[in-house]
């Protein structure tokens, strides 16, 4: 998703409204998506998959290491 909100900024002229429209289609496409993979699989099939739930499991990790490493949290 991300790569696809980035080519979406990177071909498009630069411009307020144009932002604003690469973000509803951003948020279009994961909507659907998260409906899709809610009927197929299970209805929070898509937290798998966000790119939110992606960046917080990362954040998790990476605080989890450096409070074992001892230099706290």
């Amino acid at each position: 998703m991300g790569t696809f909100l980035g080519l979406f900024i990177y071909t498009a002229p630069q411009g307020v409204y144009v932002l604003g429209n690469t973000i509803l289609v951003f948020m279009e496409v994961a909507t659907g998506l998260a409906f899709i993979f809610g009927i197929l699989f299970t209805p929070r099939a898509w937290c798998t998959v966000c790119p939110m739930g992606f960046t917080t499991g990362n954040l998790r990790t990476l605080l989890e290491r450096k409070g074992k490493n001892g230099k706290g949290a």
